[in-house]
């Protein structure tokens, strides 16, 4: 019988397809597995049972290893319409051939393989009714060779990010006084396929992010260039199983990066933009169980990283005295005005943020009305805490036609109102975790509430704006 094709002597064909292969548990070379299969168009009169010592596995020609069953015979029921449970031991003869199979199962929607008996056949244990009893008939040299057509894991393109928690709590993975973040993460990864592969070690990733920039080549056409940049890493927090159906992965590494890129990711974050996360397993040392390290090697997911869709900024504070808006009311000002003025940030990370410059627009009804720059910040926010910043002054520029009558507005909603919805558009940098960060075009538009702080009774304790009794919004602090 030629090993690599299927024989047309062969005068039974017993398997058509398997359903799932589940519980490979990992035994140095030897694995365990459960094959849900059916026999081949066939409508059994009765029960009937399979003997063999060994079955041949065969993957891209290439032979993996032989099937050894747990059980010595693999009983098919009349009942079952044919379907079966084949429990065995595979034990694995060539490990390249096996993590080809392996890689091919993760990745693609289906994998083949094909089993094959050896040169003594398959035996067919037929048990035929007899007057109340049965007779059991043994078929000997059945010959086997099929392959099997099984639904594959597809890359598990189905996962959802649950978790991502950056900190900076000290951890045995720090790396000493080399800078970087703790990085925690949930995530479900959703397994089509009834391939169930258990302990599979603990598995390592590689995080990277990829951000698309406009270029124009030499003709003056423009196209679209991939720019990727390496996060840093993640180990699972467990042996990794994957299991039919939706599967927790829990994850922890560190998050080192630096650099524009990394400043995109934390600029997409802060405003609760989706970003794309890819964790990738190293084609070498991908596993801490060396059997299962090419298994998974190339192994890629892809999540969506959803941020904070509330901002950094929670409210601001204009720090008016009586003189001061006495002079931002006179029509006849014309020289730019310094305003005093507070923000309220929050920290959506668990690691300590240090702040230290801010370049704002500060807009209203799509007009810049004022502009904040700050060289030399101290603010520093706790983790998943809250900070005012120190005193910024607000440069508004009286000059600029209809300016006047646009500040006295927010000036006059302030009184009147309790409050007023700003815009802010702009650049400001931090360093967390040893790690420097200067994000772009940072915006929040019209959802920073901001109103009347008076300086006299300005102090760390008490800062915030009240609602009014009778009103929903912000009022004065008095």
């Amino acid at each position: 019988m030629d090993k690599d094709h299927p024989s047309p002597a062969d005068n039974t064909r017993l398997l058509r397809r398997a359903a799932a292969a589940a519980a490979l548990h990992d035994r140095a070379s030897t694995l365990t597995l459960t094959a849900q299969c059916k026999l081949a168009g066939l409508t059994l009169p009765f029960d009937v049972g399979l003997l063999f010592s060994n079955l041949n596995v065969y993957h891209d020609h290439y032979r993996i290893g032989h099937l050894v069953t747990i059980s010595p015979e693999v009983d098919i029921l009349k009942s079952n319409n044919g379907n079966f449970s084949l429990l065995a031991s595979l034990n694995i003869d060539n490990t390249t051939a096996f993590h080809n199979f392996a890689s091919h199962l993760l990745q693609d929607n289906t994998v083949a393989w094909r089993l094959s008996d050896d040169q003594s056949g398959v035996t067919v244990h037929v048990r035929v009714p007899f007057f109340g009893t049965f007779m059991n008939m043994y078929v000997p040299y059945v010959h086997m060779n099929k392959t099997v057509v099984m639904k594959g894991c597809g890359a598990f393109q189905n996962t959802s990010l649950e978790v991502f928690y950056l900190d900076d709590l000290p951890t045995n993975a720090t790396g000493g006084d080399v800078a970087g973040l703790n990085v925690h993460m949930t995530a479900k990864v959703f397994n089509p396929s009834l391939a169930n592969v258990t302990d599979m070690g603990r598995i390592h990733f590689d995080m990277s992010y990829s951000s698309s920039t406009i270029n124009n080549n030499d003709k003056g056409d423009a196209g679209e260039e991939q720019q990727q940049l390496t996060l840093g890493y993640l180990e699972t927090d467990e042996s990794l199983s994957v299991v039919p159906g939706w599967n927790v992965l829990r994850g922890t590494g560190r998050f080192n990066a630096q650099g524009s890129l990394a400043d995109d990711l934390i600029h997409n974050f802060m405003m609760g933009l989706p970003t794309r996360l890819r964790a990738s397993a190293p084609l070498v040392n991908a596993s801490s169980d060396p059997l299962f390290s090419q298994f998974v090697g190339g192994l890629s997911l892809e999540t969506t990283l959803t941020g904070s869709p509330r901002g950094l900024i929670q409210m601001g504070q204009w720090l008016l005295t009586e003189e001061l808006i006495e002079q931002w009311l006179n029509p006849n000002r014309k020289k730019p005005l310094a305003v005093p003025f507070v923000s309220q940030l929050k920290n959506p990370f668990g690691a300590v943020i240090h702040v230290h410059s801010s370049f704002f627009d500060i807009i209203y009804k799509n007009v810049t009305v004022g502009v904040i720059k700050h060289r030399n910040m101290t603010t520093i926010i706790p983790r998943n805490g809250t900070s005012w910043t120190n005193v910024i002054p607000i440069e508004v520029n009286l000059k600029i036609p209809g300016m006047t009558k646009l500040t006295n507005e927010i000036v006059v909603k302030m009184l009147e109102d309790g409050y007023v919805m700003l815009s802010l558009r702009g650049n400001f940098s931090f360093t967390s975790g040893g790690l420097h960060f200067a994000p772009k075009n940072y915006a929040q538009l019209d959802n920073v509430p901001c109103c009347i702080g008076w300086p006299k009774n300005h102090s760390s304790q008490n800062r915030t704006c009240r609602p009014r009794k009778n009103r929903t919004n912000m009022y004065i602090q008095d």
